[in-house]
């Protein structure tokens, strides 16, 4: 079986500025394309797993919701690394187009993305990580058994009230110290394997 470290998108990867509305203006914060080529270094896969309410309350449509993930994933083959998964739940009880109002198991904090990614990959969740910058990430992580940590990035601060709504398993500053902390735990951080570029896999939950 395969392990891996889940990655929230926004807020966690990338900043918040103007997704919402016009999500192809993701921007990957600067220490993002050298963690994610650590974890490709690794045996970890690397996935993303986000919520996009904006696609169900008719803020943008999917499309532009794919062309920000095949930004992201251009930007990191061009210097040598990949994400191996993009997972995003467009649903929400109170969105505004009719099919997308749903009660949805994959939107986090249910851990439905989390539970499909393990199956197209054949992941060890148990010994797997999740890590986000809301309670909502970490949420899924634990509904899933992952280990999980916290990241001070994103809506963390907003959320301060809210920390001890889920326990994560550690809290850092940003994705940098995650993943140095997590593989350096493992004792991963001297393995290297094949870059594969080739990969790119998105879904709808």
């Amino acid at each position: 079986m395969n392990r891996a470290i889940f990655l929230d998108r926004d807020g966690t990867i990338s900043t918040k500025e103007g997704i919402h509305e016009h999500p192809e203006y993701v921007e990957l914060f600067p220490f993002t394309i050298d963690v994610i080529k650590k974890i490709n270094q690794s045996p970890f896969l690397v996935i993303i797993a986000t919520n996009q309410a904006g696609i169900g309350r008719g803020y943008f449509p999917v499309e532009k919701l794919i062309e920000s993930f095949k930004k992201v994933q251009n930007e990191l083959i061009a210097k040598d690394t990949y994400i191996n998964g993009f997972y995003y739940c467009p649903h929400r009880e109170d969105a505004t187009i009719d099919k997308y109002k749903i009660k949805c198991a994959c939107r986090k904090p249910g851990s439905g993305m989390l539970l499909k990614a393990a199956q197209d990959f054949d992941i060890d969740l148990e010994n797997s990580y999740m890590i986000g910058d809301t309670m909502a990430d970490i949420g899924a992580g634990l509904n899933a058994g992952l280990k999980t940590g916290l990241v001070l990035t994103g809506d963390t601060v907003m959320q301060k009230d809210e920390v001890e709504t889920f326990h994560p398993d550690f809290i850092f500053p940003n994705i940098e110290q995650a993943v140095d902390t997590i593989l350096s735990l493992e004792n991963f951080s001297g393995l290297k394997k094949e870059i594969k570029k080739d990969l790119f896999f998105i879904r709808e939950c």
